[in-house]
């Protein structure tokens, strides 16, 4: 995929923004379209870049789980999970007692998800009638502020009370 010329950055890239979340198709919806290259609102500057002459380490931390019922070492671990979260935004859990098996079915069900027509998905799109939906279907645009959007789309699964009723799941994610 090629680039789009940019010729009027500020309005254009509102105009295109705005055309994308509109459509409510995702990212994955404008790759089924047939697209050919990528819209500018995805393209970051080249300030944004990482300089991979920095010196920079790119390892994400690695945080084991192991002894969090232990209280010295549940604050240690909360710590290490603190100290990543600031630094990196992302970390890796290791001990965390998830079944590779249930593991496997969240990630085969998020694509089966993803893998669906705009207007199953759009059953899930956050909307002013229902906006503390439990399951969301969105895309990492954002329209005030932004220097580009992200290219994912995103499937969230928000469960305060640690119960996610099986129904409010889409078919294709229920486990």
């Amino acid at each position: 995929m090629e680039e789009i010329a940019n010729s009027n950055p500020d309005h254009e890239f509102v105009k295109e923004m705005n055309k994308f979340v509109d459509s409510k198709a995702g990212v994955k919806g404008l790759v089924d379209s047939g697209l050919v290259k990528v819209p500018r609102i995805f393209i970051q500057p080249p300030e944004c870049f990482l300089n991979p002459c920095s010196g920079v380490s790119l390892n994400v931390p690695v945080i084991d789980l192991k002894g969090l019922d232990n209280d010295h070492m549940r604050k240690e671990i909360v710590n290490e999970i603190r100290e990543a979260a600031e630094t990196w935004g992302i970390c890796q859990l290791i001990n965390h007692g998830v079944p590779v098996d249930v593991i496997d079915s969240v990630l085969e069900g998020v694509i089966k998800f993803h893998e669906q027509p705009p207007e199953v998905k759009n059953e899930f799109t956050p909307s002013d009638t229902m906006p503390m939906q439990a399951v969301k279907f969105t895309t990492s645009a954002q329209v005030n502020g932004s220097i580009a959007a992200s290219w994912k789309d995103i499937l969230v699964c928000l469960y305060p009370d640690q119960k996610l009723k099986d129904e409010e799941l889409p078919q294709v994610c229920r486990y």
